[in-house]
């Protein structure tokens, strides 16, 4: 599972240790691709890197332990559950900059065909839920792709095949596992049935995603006013996005359409939120760019001293929000789910330090598996 190689590589070569090595280096990474979704979105590099370095620093997936945001509506980008969203967000984000490379910026070449195949394809392995939702997107993109481009069917054929064989060839193990799982392993996660016919409603995210599209469309329109200079790759790439987050509400419908069951269909409109929150920052980002052409404030001349500035303050509230989130997390003493009244009790966390040392005690014992009914102790 592509979600898990590197902390199981990491931990391979050092031990204990390696988690944290591996969680060092997956923040390094969602920089670098949150980074490179931002500079396929037309963002200026000043805007993309704090941009980038917020969402590093997780601000906008801890929410919940960070006052100053946790009075706004429910978003959430790479949070710190392992290894959803903790891992997988970063193969979204690679997927997502790739699709706006070539769908909104024209980018043409094998190259970058094959790149969103592959991280399509390491998307749908690592997280099931995700990949659907970016799905349609790319589906359309595709089509709308052929369409523009017929003139060119033999160039645009080879790149569709391109990405097709990278998604295909990523894919491989997913589909061995789905050959050879059990058949109560999809029972088990709670694979059940659906009607057909009750399949093309997208429960709960109507509202959300209708006003994330009139704050895109508002963004538009003051990207034509204040930065027309510029207007036709900040348009194109902001219409873009946008199209991501309606078409990903398609994806629980389409999929019990096809299948005629579903498996836990909530965590479809979870990742309907993780698009509206790319969707939000983007036009956030153009909004400032926009501001920012039309009082020339980004003259390169002018604004040496503002890019470190800027970077810098957006890594010390980064940090520091995610300083203040551990220090909660490490002086809970009560289970995480506290809505189960079983775990409501006030010692929990000396019973589950207890549980510790007792399992730590039994390394050489020739048990490999521990029966549990608790949520917290079967995810350690």
């Amino acid at each position: 599972m592509p979600a898990l190689a590197l902390h199981g590589i990491a931990i391979g070569q050092f031990g204990p240790v390696g988690f944290a090595v591996a969680d060092v280096l997956i923040a390094i990474a969602v920089y670098f691709a949150a980074r490179r979704l931002f500079h396929s979105c037309a963002l200026l590099p000043l805007t993309a890197e704090v941009l980038a370095m917020l969402v590093a620093c997780a601000v906008f997936g801890w929410t919940e332990h960070t006052p100053f945001l946790r009075q706004l509506p429910k978003h959430a980008l790479w949070g710190y559950r392992f290894p959803r969203p903790f891992v997988t967000d970063l193969l979204l984000m690679l997927a997502a900059g790739s699709a706006l490379r070539v769908f909104a910026r024209g980018r043409n070449s094998t190259r970058d065909w094959l790149s969103l195949g592959l991280w399509f394809g390491l998307l749908l392995q690592s997280r099931f839920y995700t990949a659907t939702t970016l799905g349609p997107g790319i589906g359309v993109g595709i089509l709308s792709r052929s369409v523009l481009a017929s003139r060119q069917l033999a160039n645009t054929a080879r790149r569709v095949g391109a990405f097709g064989f990278a998604a295909g060839l990523a894919m491989i193990p997913f589909l061995a596992q789905r050959l050879i799982e059990h058949p109560d392993v999809p029972v088990r996660f709670g694979r059940f049935p659906v009607d057909r016919a009750d399949s093309l409603w997208a429960h709960g995210v109507g509202l959300d995603v209708a006003s994330t599209s009139a704050v895109a469309l508002l963004t538009a329109l003051a990207i034509r006013v204040a930065a027309p200079r510029d207007a036709t790759a900040r348009l194109r790439s902001t219409a873009a996005l946008a199209a991501l987050c309606l078409l990903s509400v398609l994806a629980l419908p389409v999929s019990i359409l096809l299948l005629g069951y579903t498996i836990q269909p909530y965590h479809f409109l979870t990742e309907v939120v993780v698009f509206e929150t790319l969707t939000l920052l983007v036009c956030a980002g153009q909004l400032i760019d926009a501001a920012a052409r039309s009082l020339g404030r980004f003259a390169a001349g002018e604004a040496r001293w503002l890019r470190p500035a800027a970077i810098g303050i957006a890594s010390l509230v980064g940090i520091a929000a995610s300083f203040h989130h551990h220090a909660v997390e490490l002086s809970r003493r009560s289970h995480v789910r506290t809505d189960f009244r079983a775990y409501r009790t006030a010692d929990y966390r000396a019973s589950f330090e207890a549980l510790t040392h007792h399992l730590a005690s039994l390394a050489s014992d020739s048990s490999r598996v521990v029966g549990t009914l608790d949520i917290q102790v079967h995810a350690w």
